[in-house]
C-alpha cells in the first residue's frame, strides 16, 4: 500500500483495495517514508476505515497528537472490553472521548 499522508512514525492515511481512505497504525510503519512511497505491510497492527469525512479528520487528529503509549493503552482496553461484552464496540471509540 501507498501512504497518502504520514500523521507521524506509527501513523499513516493510505487507501485499501477498494480505494477506501483508511488510517493504519504500526510500530515505525512510516520511519524514513515519504508521501507516495510503500509501506510494510507486515507492520500493520490496527486499520480503520474512514467512512465519513468529520470522523476521518477526529482520528486523524486524535492518532497524530496523542502518544503512542496512550494509543496502545487505548487498544488494550478497547481489546479487553470486547473479549467480555456480547456485543461489537464501535472501532470509532477512539473519537467519542
Amino acid at each position: 500500500m501507498k501512504i497518502k499522508k504520514i500523521l507521524n512514525n506509527n501513523v499513516v492515511i493510505s487507501e485499501n483495495e477498494c480505494k477506501q481512505e483508511i488510517v493504519v497504525m504500526g510500530r515505525g510503519l512510516a520511519f524514513q517514508k515519504k508521501v507516495g512511497e510503500t509501506f510494510d505491510t507486515a507492520k500493520v497492527e490496527k486499520t480503520f476505515v474512514l467512512e465519513t469525512q468529520g470522523i476521518s479528520e477526529k482520528l486523524a487528529r486524535l492518532l497524530r497528537d496523542t502518544s503512542e503509549r496512550y494509543l496502545n493503552i487505548a487498544s488494550k482496553i478497547m481489546d479487553y472490553a470486547q473479549s467480555h461484552l456480547p456485543y461489537k464496540l464501535d472501532e470509532y471509540l477512539y473519537v467519542w472521548a
